[in-house]
């Protein structure tokens, strides 16, 4: 007769149960036996009414209003998302927690860690009622709830095998959440990779309103292509030079028109400037063959200074999209902050990607402490333009909602800095408690309960409704490039009128 022995806590009674097994079955009658039979995580999934030690992180409990406050979500998001989730999981296990609160996630300080995971790892804990990073240094002292459906990669050391699992993980991504049990790419053996129901990935992004074109580029050189200046050009001087010819021709006639004699060289080229600005001329020659010349200047001038003026207005009413990639921002005259979390400084400054890196020591590093903002603040910077806030999306994205007008919404883009380590439940390490919590914690997610917490704690990202764009006021630094013609005209001007007083005093 076989027998199911264990106990639900140490120093607790052990609990025996058979299982109805007994030596006369046959090979098929025992295969048969065992796959009726009831897994270990179902058959001992009531605890007896024990006490776990466990603690919930609340980082600011100045602003901690319950766990089901919704006015702030920004604000120990997860914490809040993953307590009903355990709680959950206590009822249909028959435990109860013995919780604490801490303030702090944990990081490592010569091998040793505080905060939540410090007291995992000194085994003054048995779980951590709450979500936390799944980072590579937190491996060694704890574990995370899994569940048994496993994904085995073979090679993770070739580039391959890298790609290979990385689509894996973005599928499992795109459905909901994923845990890894594992550490991850240890000297590139094989890892195992388990779903999970309460392991989510949060993206570490800048968020920013891209800058209107004027704001990078001259807005009055975009209208046209340069063939499109180079043939209005050439047809300007084309034209210009036929008049001057036509005017010197009609010079030479016995006949000649006074007005002639106003139409050289210079006066043509200042007649074919101003018929591209859209300007009239006070000469009025008799002979139909210059004044066609001029109708026809002044007629193709007016096409193509319309379809100019129409694709000026175009450019000043829409954003561009000159930012797409972190050198972009690099190299960019916004400004960068970076929402105020005990991550904040870690990831930028121990990122593979040289670009983070690029933008980390020439953009926020010289800010120093004022680089960092709470999300309130920072999202309320991006409202003023020609600032980037790095955030995690579900928390700025819950106060542009509430914040941000229809076309601010509209205009909102983001670059991702890096992937943030997905984030998970934390258990001791080598706990006997975590496929049983993990084993609730699926259930929950197939009957929909992880995906009800997630709509309810994790803000999606504004949508822009069709039409709502809107129009913007042309600023001054819109007209800038045109101030900056006129004073170098008046500049030009003034330096040639000193050039001729001054030969004019030579002559003299």
């Amino acid at each position: 007769m076989s027998v199911d022995v264990y106990r639900v806590k140490q120093a607790q009674p052990l609990i025996v149960s058979e299982l109805g097994m007994n030596t006369s079955m046959t090979h098929g009658s025992l295969a048969a036996f065992w796959a009726q039979v009831p897994t270990a995580t179902a058959r001992r999934k009531d605890l007896k009414n024990v006490y776990l030690k466990a603690a919930t992180i609340i980082s600011q409990p100045q602003y901690f209003k319950g766990w089901s406050d919704l006015n702030n979500r920004a604000i120990d998001t997860f914490p809040k998302l993953t307590y009903p989730l355990l709680m959950l999981a206590a009822e249909d296990l028959n435990f109860r927690y013995n919780l604490q609160q801490v303030d702090l996630y944990g990081e490592e300080h010569n091998g040793s860690f505080d905060g939540l995971a410090g007291m995992l790892q000194r085994g003054q804990l048995e779980v951590g009622v709450t979500s936390m990073f799944m980072r590579a240094d937190r491996w060694s002292v704890l574990h995370y709830c899994s569940e048994t459906v496993e994904l085995r990669a073979a090679v993770f050391g070739t580039v391959l095998g890298a790609v290979i699992v990385q689509n894996t993980f973005d599928m499992l991504l795109s459905a909901q959440a994923f845990l890894i049990t594992d550490p991850l790419l240890s000297n590139a053996k094989a890892s195992r990779v388990s779903t999970s129901a309460t392991a989510f990935i949060r993206r570490g992004a800048f968020l920013f309103r891209q800058p209107p074109q004027s704001a990078v580029s001259n807005v009055f050189l975009l209208p046209f292509s340069r063939g499109v200046w180079a043939a209005t050009l050439a047809a300007s001087a084309a034209g210009g030079a036929l008049l001057a010819l036509l005017a010197a021709a009609a010079r030479a006639t016995p006949a000649s028109d006074p007005a002639l004699r106003r139409l050289a060289w210079p006066d043509c080229f200042t007649f074919a400037i101003g018929a591209m600005c859209q300007q009239g001329s006070n000469l009025s020659p008799r002979l139909w063959s210059l004044r066609l010349v001029m109708f026809c200047m002044l007629l193709s001038s007016l096409f193509v200074f319309t379809s100019y003026s129409a694709k000026v207005v175009a450019i000043l009413q829409s954003p561009s999209n000159a930012l797409q990639t972190i050198d972009d921002l690099t190299n960019s005259p916004m400004t960068l902050g970076v929402q105020e979390t005990t991550y904040k400084k870690v990831y930028f400054a121990e990122s593979e990607e040289a670009a983070t890196r690029r933008l980390y020591r020439r953009k926020l590093l010289p800010l120093g402490e004022r680089a960092y903002l709470s999300v309130a603040e920072g999202v309320a910077r991006l409202r003023t333009g020609l600032f980037a806030f790095q955030v995690e999306q579900s928390s700025g994205y819950d106060i542009i909602s509430k914040t941000f007008t229809e076309p601010e919404k509209c205009g909102l883009k983001e670059i991702q800095a890096f992937k943030l380590p997905m984030v998970a439940v934390p258990i001791r390490r080598h706990s006997g408690y975590r496929d049983l919590l993990a084993s609730r914690l699926r259930w929950q997610r197939e009957v929909g309960l992880v995906c009800r917490a997630r709509r309810t704690w994790l803000a999606a990202a504004p949508r822009c409704e069709a039409g709502s764009a809107g129009f913007g006021s042309v600023r001054l630094r819109d007209a800038l490039p045109a101030a900056h013609a006129l004073l170098a005209g008046a500049a030009a001007a003034a330096l040639a009128l000193l050039a001729e007083l001054a030969l004019a005093r030579l002559r003299f």
